[in-house]
Protein backbone atom coordinates (compact mmCIF):
# COMPACT_ATOMS: atom_id res chain seq x y z
CA UNK A 1 0.00 0.00 0.00
CA UNK A 2 1.33 3.45 -0.93
CA UNK A 3 1.59 6.23 1.63
CA UNK A 4 -1.11 8.84 0.98
CA UNK A 5 0.30 11.46 3.37
CA UNK A 6 1.47 14.51 1.44
CA UNK A 7 -0.70 13.76 -1.59
CA UNK A 8 -3.42 16.18 -2.67
CA UNK A 9 -7.08 15.67 -3.50
CA UNK A 10 -10.16 17.78 -4.10
CA UNK A 11 -13.56 17.95 -5.69
CA UNK A 12 -14.60 16.78 -9.16
CA UNK A 13 -13.86 20.12 -10.81
CA UNK A 14 -10.44 20.00 -12.49
CA UNK A 15 -9.41 23.44 -11.21
CA UNK A 16 -9.90 22.26 -7.62
CA UNK A 17 -8.90 18.61 -7.71
CA UNK A 18 -5.74 19.29 -5.66
CA UNK A 19 -7.22 21.70 -3.11
CA UNK A 20 -6.41 19.73 0.06
CA UNK A 21 -3.32 17.91 1.29
CA UNK A 22 -3.60 14.61 3.13
CA UNK A 23 -1.94 14.90 6.55
CA UNK A 24 -3.13 11.65 8.14
CA UNK A 25 -4.99 8.44 7.37
CA UNK A 26 -7.38 6.29 9.43
CA UNK A 27 -7.25 2.54 8.90
CA UNK A 28 -11.01 2.06 9.27
CA UNK A 29 -12.86 5.14 10.46
CA UNK A 30 -16.60 4.78 11.07
CA UNK A 31 -18.47 8.03 11.49
CA UNK A 32 -21.91 7.09 12.81
CA UNK A 33 -22.83 3.42 12.94
CA UNK A 34 -20.13 0.85 13.79
CA UNK A 35 -22.19 -1.86 12.06
CA UNK A 36 -22.06 -0.16 8.66
CA UNK A 37 -19.21 -0.98 6.27
CA UNK A 38 -16.19 1.32 6.17
CA UNK A 39 -16.56 3.98 3.48
CA UNK A 40 -14.34 6.78 2.20
CA UNK A 41 -14.58 10.00 4.19
CA UNK A 42 -12.40 13.02 4.74
CA UNK A 43 -12.29 15.38 7.69
CA UNK A 44 -10.86 18.85 7.93
CA UNK A 45 -10.62 21.33 10.77
CA UNK A 46 -13.56 23.73 11.05
CA UNK A 47 -11.17 26.65 10.82
CA UNK A 48 -9.55 25.42 7.59
CA UNK A 49 -11.03 27.32 4.69
CA UNK A 50 -10.13 26.92 1.03
CA UNK A 51 -9.52 30.40 -0.39
CA UNK A 52 -8.78 29.35 -3.98
CA UNK A 53 -12.30 29.27 -5.39
CA UNK A 54 -12.91 31.73 -8.24
CA UNK A 55 -16.69 31.33 -8.65
CA UNK A 56 -18.90 33.35 -6.31
CA UNK A 57 -21.17 30.36 -5.65
CA UNK A 58 -18.22 28.23 -4.58
CA UNK A 59 -16.85 31.05 -2.38
CA UNK A 60 -20.16 31.64 -0.63
CA UNK A 61 -20.66 27.89 -0.13
CA UNK A 62 -17.25 27.59 1.50
CA UNK A 63 -17.85 30.66 3.65
CA UNK A 64 -21.26 29.44 4.79
CA UNK A 65 -19.92 26.26 6.39
CA UNK A 66 -17.46 28.12 8.61
CA UNK A 67 -18.78 29.65 11.80
CA UNK A 68 -16.25 31.37 13.99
Amino acid sequence: MKNAVGKHFGIDIVAYNNAWEIVGVFKDFKLNNPREPVRPVYLRPLTQQYAGYKEEGMKSGENSIHVY
